[in-house]
């Protein structure tokens, strides 16, 4: 057996115990590995392996080389923050719009906000909410007189 050098430290240290708190009772913490938390918040593994390289997802713990998620930890309003996304025709349908036209709306900047994925066009739930309410009229006259258009002055 070897025997500890004379000036060898001690982990944890003397004055590091004496500053530390300890919890009576801290309880159970139920840790799930990666597939068993994309089950959990009905995600797929890899969009969690995203979420940590990139930040903004749940909380994740390293032990050594093994990834664990603790699902009493809060991270339950995962669902509130995340983004709905749909692809372009199911957008179209929802706005009663044909697909070429929000095309046409995209291609103009004049549509709603889009996420672009490589080819795919994605579209957030609340960004098409938000894009119809601001293509809300009060009346026709309104709106036209109000942008100082042509349309209600008399012929000259």
């Amino acid at each position: 057996m070897l025997a500890k050098p004379q000036g060898a430290r001690r982990f944890p240290t003397r004055n590091l115990l004496e500053r530390a708190e300890f919890a009576k009772d801290a309880g159970t913490v139920r840790f799930v590995d990666t597939e068993a938390a994309a089950v959990h918040w009905r995600l797929k593994a890899h969009t969690l392996e995203v979420y940590r390289s990139l930040g903004g997802g749940p909380v994740f713990y390293k032990f050594g080389r093994w990834v664990r998620y603790a699902v009493e930890d809060g991270n339950d309003n995962i669902d509130a923050d995340r983004i709905r996304l749909i692809p372009a025709g199911a957008a179209a349908q929802y706005m009663s719009l044909t697909l070429h036209t929000l095309k046409l709306l995209r291609h103009t900047d004049s549509g709603p906000a889009y996420y672009k994925f490589g080819s795919w066009v994605r579209y957030a739930v609340r960004d098409l909410d938000a894009w119809a309410a601001t293509c809300r009229w009060a009346t026709t006259r309104e709106t036209y007189s109000s942008a100082g258009s042509n349309f209600l002055r008399s012929p000259t």
